[in-house]
C-alpha cells in the first residue's frame, strides 16, 4: 500500500489567496463574502444584518496593486501582509492583519477602522 502525500499550501500562499479572494469579493460588491473573510471575534462584536446595513463598512478599499511581504507567528498563529492599494489619487502601503481562526486564516476586522481613518 502506497502513502498518499497530501500536499498543503503554505501559510504565505494561503495569506496570499486569501487576500486576493478578499479583494475579488470586494470588487464584485459581495458583502456577504466579504463579511466571511473576518475573524470571529469581528463577527462577534459585529453582526452581519449590521455589516451589510451601516455605512461604516462601505468603505472604500482601494485597489490591490501588490501584496509585497507576507510575515507569519505560527507560535502565536497570526501574520500580518504588507499590501500596495491604489487609490483614486494615490497609493498607500498599508499592512492587514491576520489571525488563524477555525483552522483558516482570517483578516482582523480593524481593518475597516484603520482605513476610515486614512
Amino acid at each position: 500500500m502506497t502513502k498518499k502525500i497530501i500536499d498543503f499550501m503554505n501559510d504565505n500562499k494561503q495569506i496570499e489567496n486569501l487576500l486576493i479572494d478578499f479583494y475579488e469579493a470586494y470588487y464584485q460588491n459581495d458583502l456577504l463574502k466579504i463579511y466571511s473573510f473576518l475573524d470571529s471575534s469581528f463577527q462577534r462584536a459585529i453582526p452581519l444584518n449590521y455589516f451589510l446595513i451601516h455605512s461604516d463598512y462601505s468603505i472604500e478599499l482601494g485597489y490591490l496593486k501588490a501584496i509585497k511581504n507576507i510575515c507569519v507567528c505560527k507560535e502565536k498563529n497570526q501574520a500580518f501582509a504588507e499590501v500596495l492599494l491604489e487609490f483614486k489619487e494615490n497609493e498607500m502601503e498599508i499592512q492587514f492583519f491576520l489571525q488563524t481562526d477555525y483552522g483558516g486564516w482570517k483578516i482582523d476586522g480593524d481593518l475597516f477602522s484603520k482605513l476610515r481613518e486614512m
